[in-house]
């Protein structure tokens, strides 16, 4: 059975919808339904470095390991501060 990291659930890998899609999953988080915070973590044993960046682009911190599981969160105060500082650079 495919997991949904496994290409045959990703019909255009390479094409640049991730990070939009993910940036747009996280605007409604966060600006519609004020989430505090969003998480996700990989499977170490997975070849996970194109998941990371495309969530690294969108905002995401590596906050830790745990238990040899990569974590990756953004929160609400830390997503809307970036999005603040792209609209309106100092």
């Amino acid at each position: 059975m495919a997991g949904y990291g496994d290409c045959d659930l990703c019909p255009f890998p390479g094409k640049g919808y991730a990070v939009p899609a993910l940036k747009q999953l996280l605007d409604h988080a966060f600006y519609d339904c004020h989430v505090p915070r969003a998480h996700n973590e990989f499977e170490a044993a997975r070849n996970e470095v194109p998941a990371w960046e495309t969530h690294r682009k969108a905002g995401f911190r590596e906050p830790g390991v745990e238990d040899e599981i990569p974590h990756v969160m953004v929160t609400r105060e830390d997503y809307l501060a970036d999005d603040a500082e792209k609209a309106f650079p100092s």
